[in-house]
């Protein structure tokens, strides 16, 4: 790569790492367009594995201490697994620009409909089952695109979980989605030495910023983060809609 494009590359993963320090959610997808563009939608796959992996792990260290809510999430984080492996299979099989506005449509119902879908109770049957589908369809998302946390984030965040544990939630669900992803590529022999040099060159502006977004995370009340969370929901799904009609060449 040119200097140019790694340049390019390390700003794609600055800004997505305090996005991704803030909200828990928006690594892949404001980086993995870029990467897409210079490595071609494969490769940004491949490498953006090994940030989402690392970006994860360290906001599981830093909110360890509501680890708990795995036991609300493993259906979702099992259903989600399946769904990578399949995901991983359908990679170069499937058109990216149609999954991004399948993503962008997914975002766009959970936000107008999720508060009344799921109700004021967390053990209503709807929502057991929603989860695990909703966590499956993230899986599949991540195994061929990298960019699922829109869909699944927008289902907890209907469920007005609090900011730490909204965030370890995700984090705790895309580090076992992300682990799978992990196994299966390097079984598909898809990490190979520029792989490794690329992802490892990503990561130390990711960490950078995604320090500076945990600290800003922990100044926002409950409601100011919520507002947030919808921004940002909302901003994924213009972007990824955007992505998928340019790449369709609709615009």
């Amino acid at each position: 790569m040119s200097p140019l494009e790694i340049l390019l590359l390390s700003g794609a993963l600055a800004l997505a790492g305090l996005a991704k320090g803030v909200t828990g959610m928006g690594l892949p997808l404001f980086a993995t367009p870029i990467l897409a563009a210079v490595l071609g939608p494969r490769t940004a796959v491949v490498v953006m594995s090994i940030p989402i992996f690392v970006a994860n792990l360290l906001l599981l260290i830093e909110g360890r201490d509501a680890l708990p809510v795995l036991r609300a999430i493993w259906p979702i984080a099992l259903a989600g697994a399946a769904g990578v492996l399949i995901g991983l299979n359908l990679l170069v099989r499937i058109d990216q620009n149609v999954l991004s506005l399948v993503i962008a449509a997914l975002v766009v119902l959970v936000l107008a409909r999720g508060d009344r879908v799921l109700g004021d109770d967390p053990a209503a049957l709807r929502v057991r089952i929603l989860g695990p589908v909703l966590g499956a369809i993230s899986g599949v998302l991540m195994g061929t695109t990298s960019i699922a946390s829109p869909v699944v984030a927008g289902y907890f965040h209907a469920l007005r979980l609090a900011p730490r544990d909204f965030v370890v939630a995700l984090a705790l669900l895309f580090q076992i989605l992300g682990t799978v992803q992990v196994l299966g590529l390097w079984r598909l022999g898809e990490y190979d030495g520029e792989i490794l040099r690329i992802a490892v060159l990503t990561l130390a502006p990711m960490i950078v910023t995604l320090m500076v977004g945990m600290r800003l995370r922990r100044r926002l009340d409950s409601a100011l983060f919520r507002r947030v969370i919808s921004g940002f929901l909302v901003l994924s799904a213009l972007v990824l809609a955007w992505q998928g009609l340019r790449g369709l060449g609709v615009l």
